[in-house]
């Protein structure tokens, strides 16, 4: 199934949004009854710091493609695709066809920036088991999250807190509203898993906040 995140304003941020996971086709969010294996996102280790980068402790001011996000805790270290809107009006999500992907809401600022970046993730899917996000849940406050972009330049982020929200409920100023600061906001499913709707009773959001960048010289 395909997580669908209706339209989270005219602008994308700043305003109240209603973000909602609804089923698609298959089972759960990308999901399945059961997962078939273990595991949550690739298993390679999270990125080092370029040997060629220096740390630059403000937000980034220019607007560079995120490539890769990397949760060394939970051992992801996952591509990024850029998704946009729907012609429905609601934010695309990353392809099944490639469960280990995230997808970086592209109308929105780049991990990094000042304001609320957001990457979005499955968190299973009906064919292999658990996704790239299956363990988000398990994140803790104080926990690192990395994000490479494409001219190698690095925001590094802190765990703050997660939230697990009833999708009638989302709080969507809270995830997608204006920021003082640069913030990371990483989605899934989750809560129970509802077989008679085929889809997840909740969202886990998880929110982080920049601790520093490191540029690619």
């Amino acid at each position: 199934m395909n997580m669908r995140y209706v339209r989270p304003g005219r602008h994308a941020f700043g305003v109240a949004a209603a973000v909602v996971l609804l089923s698609a086709g298959l089972t759960g969010c990308g999901g399945s009854d059961a997962p078939k294996n273990t595991g949550g996102g690739d298993k390679a280790a999270a990125p080092a710091p370029s040997s060629t980068a220096k740390t630059v402790n403000k937000p980034f001011t220019d607007k560079v493609v995120p490539t890769r996000v990397a949760v060394p805790r939970l051992k992801i270290n996952a591509p990024v695709e850029e998704v946009g809107l729907s012609k429905d009006g609601s934010v695309e999500t990353p392809t099944l066809d490639e469960p280990q992907m995230t997808g970086w809401y592209n109308r929105g600022p780049t991990p990094g920036q000042k304001g609320p970046a957001v990457i979005l993730g499955h968190i299973d899917t009906a064919k292999t088991g658990p996704a790239v996000f299956y363990k988000l849940k398990d994140l803790k406050a104080g926990d690192k999250v990395t994000v490479t972009r494409k001219d190698g330049s690095q925001a590094d982020f802190t765990v703050q807190k997660l939230e697990d929200v009833s999708k009638e409920q989302f709080p969507s100023q809270k995830v997608y509203g204006d920021l003082t600061y640069s913030g990371l906001r990483l989605i899934t499913c989750g809560g129970a898993f509802d077989k008679s709707k085929g889809s997840y009773e909740d969202n886990t959001i998880v929110f982080a906040k920049l601790a520093g960048t490191r540029a690619a010289t």
